[in-house]
């Protein structure tokens, strides 16, 4: 999957974000999820080297995000246009309300007000992450925001794992945004890059379609830095808790990455 497609069906994700139960989403911008524990999430970044990681150093020099040059291109991309402008373009209006924000209050347990805060910050942050993902070129994997926490609405970026972990604070600087702000965590926790995985994934699948012919989806999870592999079962033949486990081994065997097994009971007649 080239980057324009991956975009393509990121978008498509968001989407449905509000008719899910997640607190993710994700995003790839290149116009413009390790699994990170609540506590992680909440705290400031304190990332503790693994022998991996320091050997892994010794090879790449360290790199952090130059955010000055993030709010340069930044500030190029969104050309001093007003909030009014850019949310037109994705018909939304900052003060009006939309039928999203009471569904998403509900989801994520904030007020309305907020809940048209946060989806009006959505729609203008592609450009604060693709400056991002441009600093950074092929280090950044992918963007994803986090909605779990009342208190604090925040982008998340999975990194190779040679760039600085750290917090920033982007402040919008539109007419209009003066007291708006996104802060973006950086979670540098991998050590490919996201062309490599998706090559390892491609490479891997016509064994995994040969082995498990009801595979329907693979794609990478940037918060736990896994492959995620939908497989259908027959009811009749759903797997234990230790017969999925065994699958997960056999399939990061194929893939040469750590693979997350998700279950779907088919709905539908096949052979078995």
């Amino acid at each position: 999957m080239n980057r324009a497609e991956l975009r393509a069906y990121l978008i498509i994700s968001a989407g449905l974000l509000l008719s899910g139960c997640s607190n993710i989403e994700s995003f790839k911008a290149s116009d413009s999820q390790r699994a990170m524990s609540q506590e992680t999430l909440n705290q400031k970044i304190v990332i503790t080297p693994t022998q991996h990681d320091a050997m892994t150093a010794k090879q790449q020099p360290f790199i952090s995000v130059d955010w000055q040059n993030v709010e340069e291109l930044a500030g190029q991309a969104y050309q001093n246009k007003s909030v009014e402008e850019l949310l037109s373009h994705n018909d939304l209006n900052w003060e009006d309300s939309d039928p999203n924000d009471l569904s998403y209050a509900r989801e994520f347990k904030v007020s309305v007000t907020e809940a048209r805060r946060r989806l009006r910050l959505m729609s203008l942050s592609s450009k604060v992450m693709n400056a991002v993902e441009e600093d950074l070129g092929e280090a950044s994997l992918m963007s994803y925001y986090i909605n779990d926490d009342p208190n604090e609405f925040r982008v998340g970026v999975t990194t190779l794992n040679n760039v600085l972990a750290e917090r920033y604070v982007y402040k919008f600087k539109h007419s209009g945004s003066v007291d708006y702000s996104l802060p973006i965590y950086i979670y540098p926790i991998s050590d490919k890059t996201l062309v490599q995985i998706n090559q390892l994934i491609a490479d891997a699948t016509p064994k995994i379609l040969k082995r498990y012919p009801h595979t329907w989806m693979t794609h990478y999870d940037p918060v736990k830095n896994s492959v995620d592999i939908f497989i259908s079962f027959h009811p009749s033949k759903l797997p234990n808790e230790t017969e999925r486990q065994l699958i997960e081994a056999e399939l990061t065997s194929i893939i040469g990455y750590q693979v997350a097994l998700k279950i779907n009971v088919a709905t539908y007649s096949y052979r078995k």
